[in-house]
């Protein structure tokens, strides 16, 4: 008897601005559940044309996603520079995540990664992505 293939992870992507639109397309593209929500709904309205379902509020986005996604605006430069490698799927995605089980959990969001990124970063403490992308961010500022 053959195994089956896990089915793909739901991905929940709150944040459907520059870079969440062109991540939530990717995504979509990618064939994965999409499920998404922006605090200005017209904004996420445009990817249920990818097949993405737009929520009206982040609980019910992530309600049942196996993987969420968030994209917060940040400074004017960051996102100019950042736009077009969001549409092209070559961003470079930080990851971190829990010591337990780690394996397993990269496969599962391994792709939602290569949907949106072009290369991860896997960073074993949980909280070393958001700390390594602050400390990134604030060096280009210079």
């Amino acid at each position: 008897m053959t195994e089956s293939a896990p089915a793909p992870p739901t991905v929940a992507l709150l944040g459907t601005g520059i870079m969440g639109a062109g991540m939530g397309r990717n995504l979509a593209r990618a064939g994965l559940p999409l499920r998404v929500w922006n605090r200005t709904r017209d904004r996420a309205e445009p990817l249920a044309a990818d097949g993405a379902t737009v929520t009206d509020g982040p609980a019910e986005a992530v309600r049942e996603a196996d993987v969420i996604v968030t994209v917060l605006a940040d400074g004017p430069t960051v996102s100019e520079v950042l736009t077009a490698a969001a549409e092209a799927g070559q961003l470079t995605v930080l990851a971190s995540g829990p010591d337990t089980d780690r394996d397993r959990v990269r496969e599962r969001v391994r792709p939602v990664f290569d949907a949106i990124g072009q290369k991860t970063v896997w960073l074993n403490q949980a909280d070393a992505g958001t700390r390594l992308k602050l400390v990134t961010n604030s060096d280009a500022d210079r």
